[in-house]
């Protein structure tokens, strides 16, 4: 496979105008026939966007091998107005970032984000991009590159856009990512049914299990697999849903879980699963968030109907019902305000958000 020769990044001039404007019509043709028709509209960017770039010194373009003008960006070092408030997450950190702005290709070349990218990293340890959602090309092009979603923004003209954020340092990048998913992995109790969940889907939750630590290396844990209609219709009402709700009686039609994995020790295989189970469910549980779902692990259910109808072999013993599902219900983290056993319950609020209270890390610490 051949490489493609690299990019040299410059300063715009006053002279590259007619190519960045070429560039940018061409970007905004490529986003119509990717059905990318709500982003850059005819009058975005223009002439006087690439102006007051090129006076603020926040203009760049990529030349290829042959001097062409091939891609175009604005790097931005320091705090975006628009990125001052986020909805539905939070930014990886607060350290000093630049953004990645009105960035396009003539179409001809691969590569252009990193190129962006590497640049932008020589300066900043942080950075920011955001895109919209019908910007398909975009959002992969951001996965590919580790870019972790962060959540949503709102731009001056009122529209959202989906905010993403990368860490220079791939390890601490790593970290981040994994923190963020613990963050958003809560206890969801409400769903839209609207949103089915296959039989694929669970499997692949499933396999996530095989790379889990497991006592003895035994991995007596198996898993049954329920997604369509009737099966979850049997399966709801054997389930007792958040305990310290006490005048909830869960999930009403429409908002209830459209799919469950019924985890099961295999008692031929023995009787003492250590760890396995919390190990598993976690790892389940981390996955749907990475998917965009929501679970719900229930201890409390119904072992003798439940074996029954699915039935199950006797060996098989049901440790836990993990509900599946798209949720519909914002949970919060939030300091626990005293240590005391009335502080540690979780409690809805009239505007139906969830909160669930956390002890501080001061508290977790035996030794400071």
């Amino acid at each position: 496979m051949s490489m493609q020769p690299p990019i040299e990044i410059r300063k715009s001039r006053i002279g590259d105008i007619p190519d960045i404007l070429r560039i940018f019509s061409a970007a905004r043709q490529y986003m119509r026939i990717n059905n990318n028709h709500s982003q850059w509209s005819d009058h975005y960017p223009d002439k006087s966007d690439v102006l007051n770039d090129i006076s603020q010194g926040v203009s760049y373009v990529g030349i290829d091998s042959e001097g062409d003008i091939v891609m175009t960006f604005a790097f931005i070092k320091g705090e975006d107005p628009t990125y001052k408030i986020i909805y539905e997450g939070n930014w990886l950190n607060e350290d000093e970032y630049g953004t990645i702005h009105r960035i396009a290709s003539n179409g001809k070349i691969r590569g252009v984000l990193e190129a962006a990218c590497n640049f932008g990293f020589q300066k900043v340890q942080n950075i920011r991009i955001d895109t919209h959602e019908d910007n398909i090309p975009m959002l992969r092009a951001l996965h590919h590159l580790g870019f972790v979603r962060c959540g949503i923004i709102i731009c001056r003209d009122g529209s959202p856009r989906i905010a993403f954020q990368k860490i220079k340092d791939k390890m601490e990048n790593k970290f981040y990512i994994l923190s963020e998913l613990l963050k958003q992995d809560r206890s969801y109790r409400r769903f839209d049914e609207n949103i089915k969940i296959d039989k694929d889907t669970l499997k692949k939750l499933v396999v996530l299990t095989r790379y889990c630590s497991s006592g003895r290396n035994l991995q007596p844990l198996k898993y049954f697999l329920a997604c369509d209609e009737e099966k979850c219709e049997q399966i709801f009402p054997l389930l007792k849903w958040a305990g310290y709700l006490e005048d909830w009686d869960g999930p009403v039609k429409g908002e209830r879980p459209t799919a469950y994995l019924i985890q099961c020790l295999d008692t031929n295989i023995t009787k003492n699963y250590l760890c396995d189970d919390g190990l598993q469910l976690q790892a389940i549980t981390l996955g749907a968030t990475a998917l965009g779902l929501g679970c719900c692990i229930i201890k409390s259910f119904n072992v003798v109907k439940l074996k029954e109808i699915l039935r199950l072999e006797e060996h098989l013993s049901p440790l836990y019902v993990l509900a599946i599902g798209k949720p519909v219900e914002e949970v919060v983290i939030e300091d626990m305000k005293e240590v005391g056993e009335e502080n540690i319950k979780y409690y809805r609020t009239l505007d139906k958000v969830h909160h669930v209270p956390k002890r501080s890390l001061e508290e977790l610490l035996i030794n400071k």
